[in-house]
């Protein structure tokens, strides 16, 4: 299910982010930022989605 990112997703979301500033290949940032400030950046700020499951 595909649905609109909340601000209770940016922990596992920083997670995924923080792995790919690891590998050093993914973007120019050197650092995870907030929530607040990585939406705001967005080329569309408040676009963001996450998916998750549903159990039936």
């Amino acid at each position: 299910m595909i649905r609109p990112m909340k601000d209770s997703d940016w922990p596992r979301v920083a997670e995924i982010y923080t792995q790919g500033l690891e590998g050093g290949r993914s973007t120019f940032h050197t650092d995870c930022p907030t929530f607040a400030r990585w939406d705001a950046g967005s080329v569309l700020p408040g676009t963001n989605s996450a998916c998750g499951r549903t159990l039936r």
